[in-house]
């Protein structure tokens, strides 16, 4: 009788532990394949879009390397649609040797839309972030 309730009981734990690593949407863009192929980052071009107002900053050496590993290591949870209205966005442009890369789209409703130049079939899929802190050192650029 013993025998059949560990069995039992291992089992579901069993279950329990390939429905978590089966269902957990929260990913990376390094843990979905972005950006793996980026030998040296040489620039990090942020515009910064609020209503009819449009500002650029370029991003060069350190910066760029500090904010690309900020975007790799970010929390992200995959979802079907990004649904909502933001009044903010930014559009980012990577580039790779002087080369596009990798393109993304976050906007203040935490919407997160990588797309990968290089032909990453996984381009567009849309994500949530997690938290706002990546948002917030792309903000302080340009204060």
């Amino acid at each position: 009788m013993k025998k059949i309730v560990s069995s039992i009981l291992a089992l579901i734990v069993l279950l329990i532990v390939v429905f978590l690593l089966l269902f957990n949407k929260e990913t990376t863009l390094k843990e979905e394949g972005f950006g793996g192929g980026i030998e040296k980052v040489s620039e990090i071009e942020i515009s910064r879009v609020s209503g009819s107002d449009e500002k650029k900053i370029n991003l060069y050496d350190g910066q760029a390397k500090e904010l690309f590993n900020q975007f790799l290591n970010t929390k992200l949870s995959k979802v079907e649609n990004v649904d909502g209205e933001f009044t903010e966005s930014f559009y980012i442009i990577i580039r790779d040797n002087e080369k596009r890369a990798l393109g993304i789209r976050i906007d203040n409703t935490l919407a997160f839309s990588p797309y990968d130049y290089n032909g990453n079939s996984k381009n567009n899929k849309d994500y949530l972030l997690e938290d706002d802190s990546i948002l917030k050192s792309i903000e302080q650029f340009f204060e």
